[in-house]
C-alpha cells in the first residue's frame, strides 16, 4: 500500500515535517510494508522556504532586518545563486510569530522588514523573487515593504519614514519615483493561500485583523485605511484594485506588490505542488492524507486541501484537522472521502495547542483510520 502524506502544519503547535513524521512512524507501526510518500505543506507563510528546499537545493541567506515593531532581528531567505532565484518568507521578518500576544495590534506593525529582505535579494543580483504571504501580522497594504525600497510616503503634516496600519487614514500622497529601477527586471511571483479582496466585509481587516490583535473598533479603522491606499492606487497605477482576487492577503500586501512590482498573485498550495511534482508522486499512490490546523469555510477557498483536492480527485483521500467547523458535506462533494478532526474528547484550546497531546491524538485517529481502511 502507497500512503502519499500532505498535510500543512498546525498553527502553533505541529509543522508540516513533525505531522508527517507522526502520520508516517504511525502507519509503519501497524504495517511495516506501507510505502510512505511525504510531501512537506505550505501555503506561503512560515515553513514556505522548508517546503520548497525539499525539493530545490538553494542556499539559506542571512539578512538584519526591522521585525513588524522595528527592533533589528536576524532573518532568512533562500537564493539559488546560479539561477538567480530568491524564496522569501514575509514570515519570517513581518510574522505574528515574531511578537507575543501583549505586542500583536496591526495598528502599530509594519512590513519594512519584508522589504529589506527583498532589497538584499535584488542587491544579490535576483532576477525572480517568490514572496510568501502568509502568517503576516500587518496591516499597511505593503507600504512600510516598499518604503524600504525606496518610496516616499506623506500625509498632511509631511514624509512618514515607516508606515503602520494605523497611518493609512492620514496618507495623502505616494512618491514611487524614487523605487527601485531593478524591480522593473525582476520576475515578482506571490505565494499566497487567500483570494479576498483589499477591503470590506471579506476584506483583509475584518477576515484576518481579529487573529492579528485587532477589536471590532481597530478592524474598522484599518478597513477605512485600505480603502483610502486603494483609491491612491488606482489612481496611480490606472488600475482597479480591490477587483483582483488575493490583494488582501498579508494586510493588503498583496495589494503592495501587485501595484508596485506588477506581481503575479498564485496559489501558495499549488506553487508548492508544482515544485514537488506532486502529480508524479501520486501516481501509484492507494492513500492521500492531508489536512490543516482548522477546517473552515476558508478551507474551500484556496487553502491546502482545497489544492490538493482539485489535483488529485481520482485518489481516495483522507483529511485529519485539530478543529472541524465547515460542514463535512461541502468536502466529501469536492472528492474528499472523510475528515477527522484528532480532538477525541472534549478539551481546552491550551490542551489542543500542546505538542505532545496533538501527538498523541494523530497517533489514535491514524491508527484508527488504518484498521478501517484494511478492515
Amino acid at each position: 500500500m502507497k500512503v502519499v502524506v500532505a498535510v500543512d502544519s498546525f498553527k502553533d503547535c505541529l509543522s508540516s515535517r513533525e505531522i508527517s513524521n507522526i502520520i508516517e512512524k504511525n502507519l509503519r507501526s501497524i504495517d511495516r510494508n506501507v510505502e510512505v510518500e511525504k510531501i512537506i505543506i505550505a501555503d506561503g507563510g512560515e515553513g514556505t522556504v522548508e517546503a520548497l528546499k525539499e525539493s530545490i537545493d538553494f542556499t539559506m541567506i542571512d539578512c538584519m532586518v526591522e521585525n513588524p515593531l522595528g527592533k533589528k532581528i536576524k532573518s532568512q531567505y533562500g537564493f539559488l545563486v546560479n539561477n538567480k532565484v530568491a524564496i522569501i518568507e514575509m514570515a519570517s521578518a513581518s510574522g505574528l510569530q515574531l511578537l507575543n500576544d501583549k505586542q500583536r495590534n496591526p495598528l502599530y506593525t509594519s512590513t519594512y522588514g519584508t522589504g529589506e529582505l527583498i532589497l538584499d535579494a535584488i542587491n544579490k543580483g535576483a532576477k525572480k523573487i517568490y514572496l510568501g504571504l502568509g502568517g503576516s501580522s500587518t496591516n499597511d497594504c505593503g507600504l512600510g515593504m516598499v518604503q524600504a525600497l525606496g518610496v516616499k510616503v506623506y500625509n498632511e503634516l509631511g514624509e512618514i519614514t515607516r508606515v503602520r496600519g494605523k497611518d493609512l487614514n492620514t496618507i495623502k500622497e505616494i512618491d514611487f519615483t524614487g523605487l527601485k529601477k531593478e524591480l522593473q527586471q525582476i520576475e515578482f511571483i506571490i505565494i499566497c493561500d487567500v483570494n479576498n479582496p483589499l477591503y470590506g466585509e471579506n476584506g483583509a481587516a475584518y477576515i484576518y485583523g481579529p487573529q492579528k490583535g485587532a477589536t471590532f473598533e481597530i478592524v474598522k479603522e484599518l478597513d477605512n485605511g485600505l480603502r483610502n491606499i486603494c483609491n491612491i492606487l488606482n489612481d496611480k497605477f490606472k488600475i482597479n484594485l480591490n477587483s483582483v482576487p488575493g490583494v488582501g492577503a498579508a494586510g493588503g500586501t498583496g495589494a503592495g506588490a501587485y501595484s508596485f512590482f506588477n506581481a503575479k498573485l498564485n496559489s501558495g498550495i499549488d506553487v508548492i505542488l508544482d515544485f514537488n511534482n506532486f502529480e508524479k508522486k501520486i501516481e501509484n499512490a492507494d492513500l492521500i492524507i492531508t489536512g490543516e490546523g482548522r477546517i473552515d469555510n476558508q478551507t474551500i477557498n484556496g487553502k491546502v486541501i482545497s489544492g490538493i483536492v482539485k489535483r488529485a480527485k481520482s485518489k481516495k483521500i483522507i483529511a485529519i484537522a485539530g478543529a472541524v467547523t465547515l460542514d463535512a458535506e461541502e468536502l466529501n462533494r469536492q472528492g474528499i472521502s472523510c475528515i477527522l478532526s484528532i480532538q477525541n474528547s472534549p478539551i481546552t484550546l491550551k490542551e489542543a495547542l500542546d505538542k505532545k497531546k496533538a501527538e498523541e491524538m494523530i497517533a489514535y485517529n491514524v491508527k484508527q483510520l488504518y484498521n478501517l481502511i484494511n478492515f
